[in-house]
């Protein structure tokens, strides 16, 4: 028998950075996964397939560890684990949480768990292994599915807050990362600690954005001036945009799609996740207007540009048919 698990992609709409020191995030769960087959079997240890190899060794060890808090009791397994996935990887999608998320739901199916709070521990606990010290959002939204608001509360769970006030017209693209998101992130880490003034203020300002953006979603903050929310969005994106160029996090690519994607009619956009490249997003205030705003956009594509989600069909990279065993 096999036993089956899904990861859901994540854009992280607000609160980058600022998530880390206290401050709420949003973030919105995406259509894209990654799935799981697990299929026990008499040999002793796992055999990975569908992955390029030199992933399966942290695959293992998430399997491992899953294995180990899930066990009861249970000896330990082994079988086949089969992975397949839409979700860009290094972008800022949140790929390792889904595939974290997919593998917890998988084991949790083969022993009988259906606590999900127990699962999204789990998943947890696995990204652990590749980010050290998550806030739990990326798995909580690969896992959830959905518009959340989160507040983290280290070393537990963020406590998610389910937002359905309002209707969202995104475009969704990526462009290639210049610098890798840990560097990104311990940089800033390095200089809160140190503390840099500057860098403090402007990460204080990302959380009372994302402030602001949870109450706009959850339908509980008066609209002022004739504004709608989604301008009232583009406008928080807009400003979000700033302080996060103010931490070194823009690159020429994405200022440059940005810039034609308002010219183009969006509200406002800005990049999601670390920075120094990968994921962003623009607001549209209408369903027509996104799409020839992402026609537009997809237009300018160049080998440095990229649009694997949203409006612009995404061409999925052939699923590797390498396997690796332990």
């Amino acid at each position: 028998m096999a036993y089956l698990g899904a990861g859901r992609g994540k854009l992280l709409l607000f609160g980058e950075h600022a998530a880390v020191y206290g401050y709420p995030a949003v973030g919105l769960s995406l259509e894209t996964a990654l799935r799981v087959q697990l299929q026990p079997g008499r040999r002793s240890g796992w055999k990975v397939e569908g992955v390029e190899a030199e992933d399966c060794g942290k695959i293992l060890e998430v399997l491992a560890l899953l294995e180990k808090i899930s066990s009861s009791g249970h000896g330990r397994g082994g079988g086949t684990v089969r992975i397949e996935s839409e979700i860009p990887r290094g972008l800022g999608f949140g790929s390792s949480a889904a595939l974290c998320v997919a593998l917890s739901a998988a084991v949790a199916s083969w022993r009988g768990e259906e606590d999900q709070r127990r699962i999204w521990e789990w998943a947890h606990r696995g990204e652990k292994l590749f980010h050290g010290t998550p806030s739990g959002i990326d798995t909580g939204l690969a896992l959830l599915g959905g518009l959340y608001s989160f507040r983290p509360n280290p070393p537990e769970l963020p406590a998610a807050e389910n937002l359905k006030g309002v209707a969202l017209h995104l475009v969704v693209g990526a462009v290639p990362r210049r610098e890798n998101a840990g560097a990104l992130i311990g940089g800033l880490r390095d200089k809160m600690l140190g503390g840099d003034e500057n860098t403090s203020m402007t990460v204080e300002g990302l959380g009372k954005l994302a402030e602001r953006a949870g109450e706009i979603l959850r339908g509980r903050r008066e609209l002022s001036g004739g504004e709608s929310a989604p301008e009232i969005l583009g406008e928080l994106a807009r400003e979000a945009q700033e302080y996060l160029s103010r931490l070194g996090l823009n690159t020429p690519e994405l200022v440059r799609l940005l810039e034609q994607g308002t010219a183009q009619g969006a509200l406002g956009g800005k990049l999601s996740g670390a920075g120094g490249g990968g994921a962003f997003f623009l607001i549209y205030p209408d369903r027509e207007t996104a799409g020839s705003g992402a026609r537009a956009l997809r237009d300018l594509a160049t080998a440095d540009t990229l649009f694997p989600l949203s409006w612009v069909p995404s061409p999925q990279s052939p699923t590797s048919q390498m396997s690796c065993s332990g």
